[in-house]
C-alpha cells in the first residue's frame, strides 16, 4: 500500500525507503525458506504394475470404509490387574485413547494419489504407500519400512466398557462393576451394577526394528475385511 501510496511516499520519504528496504529482505528471506522446504519433500515416481495396483487400491478402498468407524482407540500401554484387591473381571488395564484414520499424504513425499493414514496417540503418523510403509514418529524423525518386515495380527478383543458401547460395536456380554474372581456380583457393594463387555477388531503392527502400534476398532465388520 505504500508502493502504491502517491502521498505517503513524498511525505515519510526515509520511512518509505526503510520499509522498502525491510520488504526486499522479507521477500528473499521467505524465497529461500520457500526453497528449503522444496528441498525437503522427494518428488516420488511410484511405478506399479496392474497386477500390483489392483490389490494396493481394493485395499485402500476398504481402509476407507474402515475409517467410518465410530471410534478407532490407539493403545497406549497395558498393566496386569489385581482382581481381588480391584474386585474386577479384567485382567488386563489398557490405556488408550481416540485417533483418527484417513486417506491423506505425507509432505515429506510428493505423490498426486492419498494413501491410507494412521495416527496414534503420540501423534505419530504411518503411510500406507505401494511397497513400502512411510513412519513419521515426529516432525524430524521418520523411516521407511518394508511391508515384509511388518508383522500384522488381528484378532477379537473384549473389553469392559463401564461408559457405554459405541453405537457400531457389539456387546459381548455383560460383567459386575465389582466382581468376584468368578465373575459373579461382589455382594458387599451396595449399588453393585452390570456393565457392558464390547467386541471390538484389536489390529497389532510390529517390526524388529522397534515399530509396535496397537489399535481397536469399534465396528469389527468393517474392521475384518
Amino acid at each position: 500500500s505504500w508502493e502504491r501510496g502517491f502521498l505517503l511516499k513524498r511525505l515519510f520519504k526515509n520511512t518509505f525507503a526503510k520499509r522498502k528496504a525491510e520488504s526486499e529482505t522479507e521477500s528473499a528471506r521467505l524465497a529461500e525458506l520457500d526453497e528449503q522446504l522444496r528441498l525437503t519433500t522427494v518428488a516420488t515416481q511410484i511405478d506399479i504394475s496392474k497386477e500390483q495396483a489392483e490389490p494396493y487400491f481394493r485395499m485402500r478402498d476398504a481402509f476407507a470404509d474402515l475409517c467410518e468407524c465410530a471410534v478407532i482407540w490407539s493403545i497406549k500401554s497395558r498393566q496386569a490387574t489385581d482382581r481381588v484387591h480391584e474386585r474386577t473381571s479384567a485382567t488386563t488395564r489398557i490405556d488408550r485413547a481416540p485417533v483418527s484414520f484417513s486417506l491423506g499424504s505425507c509432505d515429506l513425499i510428493q505423490w498426486e494419489q492419498k494413501v491410507p493414514r494412521l495416527s496414534n496417540a503420540d501423534g505419530g503418523e504411518l503411510f500406507l504407500y505401494p511397497g513400502f510403509v512411510l513412519y513419521r514418529a515426529a516432525q524430524s524423525a521418520f523411516s521407511v519400512l518394508d511391508y515384509h518386515d511388518v508383522n500384522v495380527v488381528s484378532d477379537l478383543a473384549q473389553v469392559e466398557e463401564p461408559e457405554g458401547v459405541p453405537r457400531d460395536a457389539t456387546t459381548f456380554g455383560w460383567t459386575w462393576a465389582k466382581a468376584n474372581k468368578d465373575g459373579s456380583p461382589d455382594r458387599r457393594f451396595a449399588n453393585n451394577h452390570q456393565i457392558p463387555i464390547a467386541a471390538y477388531e484389536h489390529l497389532t503392527l510390529k517390526t524388529n526394528s522397534g515399530l509396535w502400534e496397537e489399535f481397536y476398532f469399534s465396528n469389527v465388520k468393517r474392521a475384518a475385511v
